[in-house]
């Protein structure tokens, strides 16, 4: 399923971006026809691609069977590449301005200059996009809720597409060979919902070696401020943590170098609770731990699993406390799913064969 979604969603860009550029409407809509098609697949995209079925199904023709190919070899399209540098690169998230469409932005952009959100969102405060003939003042102050929607999530992830990027990043971690030991933290390892960040802890033979494998990996980082909220954390964890963050990416991604090793324990423990949390742990910073149940055990409290490591759990009764003993296979099926008919990436058909394939019952 995630797989599918890498095509249909630069397909989808390569379709947007041709409209905002004026070119030929017919290839516009061949390649939106192309994606509802590739969405209707109920085989494996990869192996329909793989043992070359894709080519006979009706609506991928040869354009968009060189983007899924192209997609499939290198892992990005040279297409949507190509029209990414020809296109301002505000324009591009513009267009995930809901009601907008590559017509009226390249309205805008063409009549104005405006080629951001942050252009577009003074325009419209100024109450000038009302006056332009398709907008009107009703759809300038949908387009601004659309902004401050777009602004406060701007960095915000669902957790399987954090997970996913996270096993990413981790394919590519487990080759250095300059790496000790390292592990997810964060909101990532308290499985939030919705994370606006993805965090690593790392402990390194040699920082220098560690960021020139990195970088021969693809992975290009920059010393960066730690993303901690309380002042008090802050001020420890900065005697004790490089801080890097991943360049030219998306997602805001950190990786916390140790400086001493022993600290991993605490540093995990540390990294992973809420703000709120730790610091109505009390955490005694000035003892040593082997492992991250240590510090629990210190306390005089059982283990708490990472993923209920949040404020509204630790201050009920002690007698209360206690971790999930839910696991996946105590789940017998779904009750509520989106599918590609509203807003999901996938058709009902793959829904019920995933379920099915998973096991299940209903």
């Amino acid at each position: 399923m995630e797989e599918k979604s890498k095509y249909t969603n630069a397909l989808e860009q390569i379709a947007d971006l041709l409209e905002f550029k004026g070119e030929n409407p017919f290839k516009i809509n061949a390649f939106r026809n192309g994606v509802n098609v590739l969405r209707s697949q109920t085989s494996d995209i990869e192996s329909m691609i793989k043992d070359g079925s894709i080519k006979n199904v009706k609506g991928i023709g040869k354009g968009i069977q060189s983007v899924i190919y192209d997609i499939y070899e290198n892992g990005f399209s040279s297409d949507l590449e190509q029209l990414n540098q020809e296109i301002p690169t505000g324009i591009l998230t513009m267009l995930e301005i809901r009601g907008l469409g590559p017509k009226k932005i390249k309205s805008i952009y063409s009549e104005f200059g405006i080629s951001s959100i942050d252009e577009l969102d003074a325009f419209c405060k100024q109450d000038k996009l009302k006056s332009i003939k398709g907008f009107g003042e009703k759809t300038q102050t949908l387009i601004l809720k659309e902004i401050e929607r777009i602004n406060s999530t701007k960095n915000m992830m669902l957790i399987d597409s954090a997970i996913h990027l996270t096993k990413e990043i981790s394919n590519i971690l487990d080759k250095i060979k300059s790496i000790i030991k390292y592990s997810i933290t964060g909101q990532v390892r308290r499985s939030l919902e919705v994370v606006d960040k993805i965090e690593f802890i790392l402990s390194v033979i040699d920082q220098e070696k560690f960021l020139s494998e990195c970088n021969a990996n693809g992975l290009i980082l920059s010393k960066a401020v730690m993303p901690v909220l309380i002042a008090e954390q802050n001020n420890y964890l900065k005697d004790k943590v490089e801080c890097y963050k991943l360049d030219d990416f998306s997602a805001e991604i950190y990786f916390y170098i140790l400086k001493d090793e022993q600290a991993f324990p605490l540093i995990l423990f540390i990294t992973t609770g809420s703000d709120e949390f730790i610091k109505e742990f009390e955490l005694d910073k000035s003892a040593s731990f082997k492992k991250e149940e240590d510090i629990f055990s210190k306390k005089g409290d059982g283990f708490i699993i990472p993923e209920m490591r949040e404020i509204q759990y630790y201050q009920l009764d002690k007698s209360k406390r206690k971790n999930s003993a839910i696991e996946q296979n105590n789940f017998k099926g779904f009750f509520h799913f989106h599918t590609n008919f509203s807003d999901g990436k996938n058709t009902l058909q793959e829904m019920v064969n995933a379920c099915r394939d998973k096991g299940f019952q209903y």
